[in-house]
């Protein structure tokens, strides 16, 4: 079944930022609602297959997979920068730096600076990518942090989502009930 054109925007606009808020809005759906226009298409299961399997096409136009993003992440989190030097500790032209540790560099220059009377200093910075930020995505994968939240409705029991139907006003005022039933209360969304 063919989506709506709105829709299949959507799906293009989610694809670039993967925001659903901004896709909503540059699709053409109202920048007031667009937050929860978002939620509401990727709610909706034909969006959400339509969104998965774009997603799939173009892992595998690109050739992109998990093993091949968590093999990068790894060699940024256990990069060794004293591969980047030589026996005297003289720093290695960039073509002779081993694969995994020129991964791993997000930028280098070189400044050349007066020394002195005729004389040039040849000064090199190497930046590595967020090493820390490697680490903490490899230990996420591998399950070392565990972030949970819980949530309930009314009592404990479950939360209602029935959405899919309802106007954006019937939203904001759904939205506003149970806002006002969990304490929150005064909230609005903009």
């Amino acid at each position: 079944m063919a989506l709506p054109p709105k829709q299949q925007a959507f799906i293009r606009e989610y694809l670039i930022d993967l925001n659903a808020t901004k896709a909503a809005a540059r699709a053409g759906y109202s920048p007031r609602s667009a937050k929860v226009t978002g939620f509401k298409l990727l709610s909706t299961p034909a969006v959400a297959a339509a969104v998965a399997a774009a997603k799939a096409e173009r892992a595998e136009r690109v050739e992109v997979t998990a093993d091949d993003t968590l093999r990068q992440i790894d060699e940024i989190a256990s990069s060794d920068l004293r591969l980047l030097f030589d026996d005297a500790g003289a720093l290695l032209p960039p073509r002779l730096w081993p694969d995994e540790i020129a991964r791993a560099v997000s930028s280098f220059r070189v400044v050349t600076k007066k020394a002195g009377e005729g004389e040039v200093e040849h000064v090199a910075e190497v930046k590595l990518w967020d090493k820390t930020r490697a680490l903490e995505m490899k230990a996420r994968h591998l399950g070392m942090f565990i972030d949970r939240s819980e949530h309930t409705g009314k009592d404990g029991g479950p939360i209602r989502a029935e959405f899919n139907n309802l106007s954006d006003d019937e939203i904001d005022a759904r939205i506003a009930m149970l806002l006002k039933e969990t304490g929150v209360g005064g909230a609005s969304r903009s």
